[in-house]
């Protein structure tokens, strides 16, 4: 996951909004930047071949919202696989390398396969064959905000859309 994202903030360009992948549009610029309270984000991202710790084939959106003055604010990834049995065992060993490097949570929701909470690395969620990575900028002045709560709506929004 951390991998993705490093990967995904030196592969981002500055797409401009009209080309930027469907994924990256599952969450609303407003929505993002609300609980950090930036109203005027901008949204960049590219898409890739996914880099799967199971070699599993499938796709991967690495969208960035950014501020002119903060940098980047948040950054989401989502990855298209193949099928639900490859989603599931690429997420399983996400979850598993995460679980040696961190404390994780797992969460409970109606919205989605499996999900867990990350602490700073964000929420990381499986749909279908999709999984959905959401993570905020820990240097942000009102980084506070973003609790759990604030993640899972982010997320139930996001995989509502998939």
């Amino acid at each position: 996951m951390l991998t993705g994202a490093l990967l995904g903030a030196l592969l981002l360009t500055a797409t401009a909004s009209a080309g930027v992948s469907k994924h990256c549009r599952l969450i609303s610029r407003t929505d993002i930047g609300s609980p950090v309270g930036m109203s005027h984000l901008r949204l960049s991202g590219t898409t890739v071949a996914n880099p799967s710790l199971t070699g599993a084939k499938g796709r991967l959106a690495l969208c960035d919202f950014s501020d002119a003055t903060v940098g980047t604010v948040a950054s989401t990834s989502i990855a298209t696989l193949g099928s639900p049995t490859a989603a599931r065992k690429e997420f399983s060993a996400q979850i598993h390398k995460a679980r040696r490097t961190m404390k994780t949570r797992k969460l409970a929701e109606p919205f989605w396969n499996d999900g867990y909470y990350l602490g700073k690395d964000g929420i990381l969620v499986l749909k279908g064959r999709y999984i959905f990575h959401l993570q905020y900028a820990s240097g942000l002045k009102r980084f506070s905000q973003v609790t759990v709560p604030v993640l899972t709506i982010l997320s139930a929004k996001a995989v509502n859309k998939l």
